[in-house]
């Protein structure tokens, strides 16, 4: 897709559907915050973050968009950056720094009159198609559970991949999510299996609670890999 093919450079999308921000939404190229408003599904747009060497918050360039015009709001978003984005420099070639030299007001304009182009393209996928995709990201069939106790109690090698995996296996429906932290999420564990969750994660050595504190740092590869880089922080956090 020419679009794709020729964008400036990397470009990355976050979506998140909880007031709180849990993915460094405003971090990335577009954030989308999913809402509802008056009953009806959509999204805040958020365009122009980013971190690297400059880092930016992305300023909110539209406050709702309803969920039928989602795709083709943010493909007239990506079209703009795709036009104008500077490809003399690879140093500034990024939306954040578009955005940067020409103005969130000036951009979310020729954001506005490209989207009306865009809506004459029928990007976006008809009602039934949606359901269609929808129907495949729903919840497990969670058993009802007649006991819930009080008291729950209360973080890799190879190995331990392993055991991560068998985990997900016996208690969250085959799943594992990682976040923008570099930790790992059962999402359906049953609060009747968190003790014996956390007895294999102990005898793994997975179970420290040290969300957040500085023995669960997030290191960056940096100049270890990346050409673009200016430090070199996994040492550091070693």
């Amino acid at each position: 897709h020419p679009e794709f093919s020729y964008l400036p450079r990397k470009f990355k999308i976050a979506v998140i559907a909880s007031p709180q921000d849990r993915a460094a939404m405003r971090l990335h190229d577009i954030g989308i915050e999913l809402v509802v408003r008056d009953g009806v599904q959509g999204g805040r747009i958020f365009v122009g973050g980013g971190m690297g060497r400059t880092p930016m918050i992305a300023p909110e360039i539209r406050e709702f968009v309803t969920a039928d015009n989602l795709i083709s709001y943010v493909e007239a978003a990506l079209r703009v950056y795709n036009r104008y984005g500077r490809r003399d420099n690879i140093y500034k070639a990024r939306i954040k720094i578009l955005i940067h030299e020409i103005g969130a007001d000036e951009y979310r304009r020729q954001v506005e009159e490209e989207f009306l182009h865009v809506k004459t393209l029928h990007l976006d996928p008809p009602k039934a198609e949606f359901d269609r995709i929808s129907a495949f990201f729903r919840a497990p069939a969670f058993e009802t559970l007649s006991h819930n106790p009080d008291r729950i109690p209360g973080d890799a090698s190879a190995d331990q991949n392993d055991v991560m995996a068998d985990l997900a296996d016996r208690y969250s429906f085959d799943e594992l999510r990682v976040t923008h932290s570099q930790n790992i999420v059962l999402p359906h564990v049953a609060k009747r299996d968190l003790f014996a969750v956390w007895q294999t994660l102990v005898a793994a050595d997975l179970a420290d609670a040290n969300l957040d504190l500085i023995s669960d740092i997030i290191a960056c590869p940096g100049l270890d890999y990346c050409s673009l880089a200016n430090a070199r922080s996994i040492p550091v956090a070693q």
